[in-house]
């Protein structure tokens, strides 16, 4: 395992969650893994939203889903960023605690209900602020609109999340979490060999140059019934081991007939043009050389 791959932590803080991470972080310790919270990661006067956002456009990503959790600005941010970014069911790797009850209808329809009640009331009391002082809000303006957004959001989470079998958090715990470093492991190794086979594409020693040799070469292969005649532009005549193999084999110089191709020379691959074919005769059709055409 790499000590540079960064994984994230997402939770609330105290109680049972932060138990867990501190465990978590231990176990993940063990396999050369750092895991990556924010009272590790912050240091005085940081950026609570940069911090936030780091989180959410992580590769892999942990989400100690608990009541709190759920019921948290700061958290359900967190997750809404998480959201955004692409490939959100392979980052992310719930932990659910046994009070966050989103997997059942009734559980799902109360946290809805808690935010649609708490952004109703905040916009309440924005408006009222907003009609006395109207400068006073602009602060509050963008913190508003973000619990609008987890009103819109949080079930779209909650649907991803209770469609994974994220195991409950007591096997976790008893295993060490044993299933979690397993999965996230699978990821690295995709990842790596995805980035492996990028570089091994961008890599100019593994790139082939086209050349109207190559050209001469696919045209014989796809016409088998024809001579290939190699005709150079730029010489009358052929230089010494110019003559390109598929024009030389015995089953092309056999052919009855005669597929002539002008091999334009540019910067790009070779433009095969001026195609005609001679009349099909019992005799083999010599192979002769065409000065510059």
């Amino acid at each position: 395992m790499s000590a540079q791959t960064e994984i994230f932590v997402s939770y609330a803080w105290r109680g049972a969650s932060e138990a867990l991470v501190d465990q978590l972080c231990e176990a993940f310790a063990a396999r050369g893994y750092r895991i990556t919270r924010d009272k590790s990661a912050m240091t005085y006067k940081d950026s609570i939203q940069q911090f936030m956002e780091r989180i959410g456009r992580g590769r892999y990503i942990i989400a100690v889903v608990s009541d709190k959790y759920m019921k948290s600005e700061y958290c359900m941010y967190e997750a809404y960023r998480m959201f955004q970014s692409p490939a959100f069911r392979e980052r992310l790797f719930p932990i659910v605690l046994p009070d966050a009850d989103v997997f059942s209808f009734r559980g799902q329809a109360a946290y809805l209900k808690y935010w649609d009640q708490a952004y109703k009331e905040l916009e309440a009391e924005y408006r009222a602020i907003a009609s006395s002082s109207p400068t006073m809000v602009a602060p509050l303006t963008e913190r508003l609109r973000d619990i609008e957004t987890t009103t819109r959001f949080i079930n779209d989470f909650m649907a991803a999340v209770g469609d994974m079998n994220v195991l409950t958090s007591d096997i976790h715990l008893e295993s060490n979490f044993q299933a979690l470093i397993a999965a996230i492991e699978v990821g690295i190794q995709k990842s790596e060999a995805k980035e492996n086979d990028t570089m091994s594409d961008e890599n100019p020693k593994n790139q082939t140059k086209s050349t109207p040799e190559a050209g001469l070469t696919s045209a014989a292969a796809s016409t088998p019934a024809a001579v290939i005649l190699w005709v150079a532009i730029r010489s009358p005549k052929p230089k010494a081991g110019g003559l390109p193999s598929a024009v030389t084999s015995p089953a092309v110089r056999s052919s009855p007939a005669a597929t002539i191709w002008s091999a334009r020379r540019s910067t790009s691959a070779c433009n095969l043009s001026n195609k005609f074919t001679t009349p099909s005769s019992s005799a083999p059709t010599p192979i002769r050389w065409i000065k510059k055409i």
